[in-house]
């Protein structure tokens, strides 16, 4: 070797040209290499910019890669299926079923990015089989819903203007009826009229004991009748008598009432007849009183 070669070797500087190809230099010559940068053993963690050819990569087996982090940069798009848990995902694959089962369905808190999908598998439940959706309680508007079944209603009330006119049976009370259905009833001998207490209104029927009414004989009974009797037939004169006998006129002799003979009317009673202290019968101008 030259006197010149040795003074470049001893300066520290060597060119391409001065090193034979097949030159074995030992790793630990080179200042400044790390001490794992040998042909067979390189880390990962020590590639820390550029990208490898294709060509320089062989058939690498991933289990001899045992330690360091790739770099982000450094791995293209995947295309494959992988395994694990990804830490975010824009779409997910939905596979169709028609299992008779009942599946959890999912949800999240709130909207936005980065939120976890949740379920509840005894909250919310869909058979896709039966086409069922099941949870505890249902909130929102119902006007899309049909064939619902009015036994599963247990509380509340439905507003009248939900419930069409009905044309069939009802059992209970009705609150107010306009009309009620009457039969023809000719054979009870004791039936109670029915009254209001006013003219018009919506009020509740009632009856008295003291009205009463035959429907086999058509005889209304009242303890006393008040009002115009000149329409009635079939009325006594007041006689009576033995058997069928209507002879005799008989009236009390105590009078214990004060009492005015009616304007334009005439009074006769049989005597003596006698007025109690303090009461008074009074006869007017136009009238007469005839006691025989």
């Amino acid at each position: 070797m030259s006197q010149t070669t040795v003074q470049l070797i001893k300066d520290g500087v060597i060119v391409n040209a001065d090193v034979n190809s097949s030159a074995a230099i030992a790793a630990s010559k080179i200042s400044g290499l790390s001490g794992s940068a040998t042909t067979d053993t390189t880390n990962a963690s020590n590639i820390s910019s550029g990208t490898l050819a294709a060509a320089r990569v062989g058939n690498l087996a991933a289990s001899k890669i045992t330690s360091g982090t790739f770099d982000a940069a450094r791995i293209p798009t995947l295309n494959q299926d992988t395994t694990g848990n990804a830490a975010s995902s824009d779409t997910i694959d939905i596979t169709n079923t028609s299992t008779d089962s009942s599946f959890a369905l999912t949800f999240v808190d709130t909207s936005g990015s980065a939120k976890t999908l949740r379920s509840d598998t005894s909250g919310i439940l869909f058979n896709p089989s039966t086409n069922t959706l099941t949870t505890g309680t249902f909130s929102g508007s119902g006007a899309s819903l049909t064939s619902l079944n009015g036994s599963n209603i247990s509380s509340g009330t439905v507003a009248a203007a939900r419930v069409a006119t009905l044309n069939q049976n009802t059992t209970g009370t009705a609150a107010i009826a306009t009309t009620v259905t009457v039969a023809d009833e000719s054979s009870d001998t004791t039936c109670f009229p029915l009254f209001a207490t006013a003219a018009t209104g919506d009020l509740g029927p009632k009856s008295g004991s003291n009205l009463t009414f035959n429907s086999a004989t058509g005889v209304l009974a009242a303890t006393s009748f008040s009002g115009d009797g000149s329409n009635l037939t079939g009325i006594s004169a007041g006689a009576t008598g033995g058997g069928s006998d209507e002879v005799f006129y008989e009236n009390s002799q105590t009078v214990t009432t004060n009492y005015t003979i009616t304007n334009g009317k005439n009074a006769m009673s049989a005597g003596p007849i006698t007025i109690n202290s303090g009461v008074t019968v009074t006869v007017g101008s136009g009238e007469t009183l005839t006691i025989v």
